[in-house]
């Protein structure tokens, strides 16, 4: 994030990035942005693999990118990772989307946290905006309160533990601007 407001948010694999804004009513926050996940589910990512002749599939009904390796056939949930470059062959990506917005005052905090925390919101709804609103209302209830946002994060994270998240689950929060 820079003085005049402008922020670039990078996203490669299935960790995700909410940006919470200012109910109109003055009741809480909003997701006003959530980054798209690349998981192999998403059909604009399958699209790529199978315009790159890369062989994907569903497994135990997920989606998963199909690796050879000298360890043995990986089935890989993720279409885009950092690292991993003995999947490159497969056709998965390094390659971040990236996203520049202009923060207004109405903004009032980041949610970066990995699949292990969104999963268990994954149910709530088809847009990632509607699959993120459980963690955020929680990140800004934390934030209402008076606790900090490491302590938000903490509680993000805890949550997902609660409702039967076994992923890794980590989360970083960043209160945006003065309430």
């Amino acid at each position: 994030m820079s003085d005049d407001g402008t922020c670039h948010l990078l996203n490669c694999g299935d960790s995700r990035t909410a940006l919470a804004a200012a109910r109109a009513d003055g009741t809480g926050a909003r997701v006003a942005l959530a980054t798209r996940d690349h998981a192999a589910a998403d059909e604009l990512e399958r699209r790529r693999l199978a315009a790159e002749g890369r062989s994907f599939g569903c497994v135990g009904g997920t989606w998963r990118v199909e690796v050879d390796s000298p360890a043995g056939l990986w089935q890989v949930a993720v279409a885009r990772a950092l690292g991993g470059t003995e999947w490159r062959a497969a056709g998965i990506s390094d390659a971040a989307d990236v996203q520049t917005l202009t923060l207004g005052p109405e903004h009032r905090l980041l949610v970066v946290a990995s699949d292990g925390v969104w999963g268990v919101d994954d149910e709530a709804g088809p847009s990632y905006a509607e699959r993120s609103e459980g963690s955020v209302y929680l990140a800004a209830a934390a934030r209402a309160s008076g606790r900090s946002a490491g302590e938000a994060a903490h509680e993000v994270v805890a949550r997902a533990r609660k409702y039967g998240s076994t992923d890794n689950a980590g989360c970083v929060v960043l209160y945006l601007g003065t309430l």
